[in-house]
C-alpha cells in the first residue's frame, strides 16, 4: 500500500484507532474501516459458500452479501461486544475504550515548513522511526500522521506527533528525521 490504514503507527496508537471504528466514534478512520469490513466481507462470503442453504438465504434476505453482513455486524455493535468478550477472556479490561489509550508522555510534533500537497508518505521510513521511539516494546511509542497522501498543507500545518516513553528514545528519533523523513 502506499500509506497505512488509519493514521496511528504504534501499538497503542494502532488499537486506538481499531476501537474507534468499533465504537463507530465520527472521527474513526475510515479508509481503516473499508478495509476491515472488506476483509471481513471477503471472510463471510468464504465462509458462507459452505453453510447451509437456510442461513445463505437469510444473509441474502437481510444483508445482500458480505459486505451488508460486515457492515450490519460492525454498525450494530456486535463487532464491539465480540471485541470486548476477547479482551475478558484475555485478561484485559473488557470496559477500555477508544478514549482510554493515551500514547507515550514524551511527545514531538513537526509542522509544514511550506504549503503545498503530501504526495508520499515513505513507509520505510515510519517504520524505522517507530521503532527507534521504542515500537512494538514500548507501548506508547508510535507515530500519529496528521496528513496523508493527497491531503493539501499550509506552511505551519502539523504534519505528525511521534510519541515514546523515553525521552532517550524522542531525541533519538528526532534526529533520525533528518535521514529518514516521512513525508515528501
Amino acid at each position: 500500500t502506499d500509506e497505512p490504514a488509519g493514521r496511528g503507527i504504534g501499538p497503542v496508537l494502532e488499537v486506538k484507532e481499531a476501537l474507534k471504528v468499533l465504537e463507530q466514534k465520527p472521527n474513526r478512520p475510515l479508509d481503516l474501516e473499508i478495509r476491515a469490513i472488506n476483509l471481513a466481507a471477503n471472510l463471510l462470503d468464504l465462509c458462507l459458500s459452505d453453510s447451509p442453504k437456510k442461513l445463505q438465504e437469510e444473509v441474502k434476505q437481510n444483508h445482500g452479501n458480505g459486505i451488508g453482513w460486515a457492515t450490519h455486524i460492525l454498525q450494530s455493535g456486535q463487532a464491539l461486544q465480540k471485541m470486548h468478550e476477547i479482551i475478558k477472556a484475555q485478561g484485559g479490561n473488557e470496559n477500555v475504550t477508544s478514549h482510554d489509550l493515551k500514547p507515550g508522555k514524551y511527545h514531538y510534533e513537526d509542522k509544514s515548513p511550506r504549503r503545498g500537497i503530501i504526495t508520499d508518505i515513505n513507509s520505510k521510513n515510519l517504520t524505522v522511526i517507530a521503532k527507534i521511539l521504542g515500537a512494538p516494546s514500548q507501548k506508547g511509542a508510535g507515530i500519529f500522521l496528521q496528513k496523508k497522501i493527497v491531503e493539501k498543507v499550509t506552511k505551519g500545518d502539523l504534519l505528525y506527533t511521534i510519541y515514546s516513553e523515553s525521552a532517550y528514545n524522542l531525541k533519538e528519533a528526532k534526529e533520525s528525521l533528518l535521514q529518514f523523513p516521512i513525508f515528501t
